[in-house]
């Protein structure tokens, strides 16, 4: 691109924050500043889950402050955007999709709630973007799961015009 003097584009390096076994090591497929523009970050609160998939319900700051804290140190200037998240819906049991993963109801903890926490973090000054993965998939991660989740959202973003 470079060579053909394309100057619009980003190259993003976004590994996924999860940190489980058999994780990749970030550094290790670090390409280097010289061919990265912006830092980014993949992860999600999957919450409590049954199956033995080991998941627990994580704040926004427990999910990406790891990895924020290897990328910043991997590049001292470049912005950092997380370019995928989501928080399962505690309120409801997910299993539609995904049977041997399910994700009981959890009266212990809010999306309203993790979403006010999120919008409030100063854990990560050098976030620029957020981008919000809005689908019913293996959880339903979509903002309107709930109408506290969807007042939560509402109250922290302001449409653009």
């Amino acid at each position: 691109m470079r060579t053909r003097g394309v100057t619009h584009l980003k190259f993003v390096f976004a590994p996924d924050a999860g940190a489980g076994p058999g994780a990749t090591l970030v550094s290790s497929i670090w390409p280097g500043s010289g061919y990265v523009d912006v830092l980014g970050m993949d992860g999600y609160n999957w919450g409590d889950s049954v199956g033995g998939t080991g998941d627990r319900w994580r704040s926004f700051e427990m999910i990406f402050a790891p990895l924020y804290a290897k990328l910043t140190t991997l590049d001292r200037t470049a912005p950092v955007w997380v370019t995928e998240f989501g928080s399962k819906e505690p309120a409801k049991e997910d299993d539609w999709h995904y049977p041997t993963s399910s994700s009981p109801v959890d009266s212990m903890h809010s999306k309203a709630t993790w979403i006010d926490d999120m919008m409030r973090s100063t854990a990560f000054p050098r976030v620029e973007a957020l981008v919000y993965f809005e689908q019913h998939k293996e959880r339903d991660w979509r903002l309107e799961s709930s109408p506290a989740a969807l007042t939560a959202i509402r109250g922290s973003v302001r449409p653009s015009m």
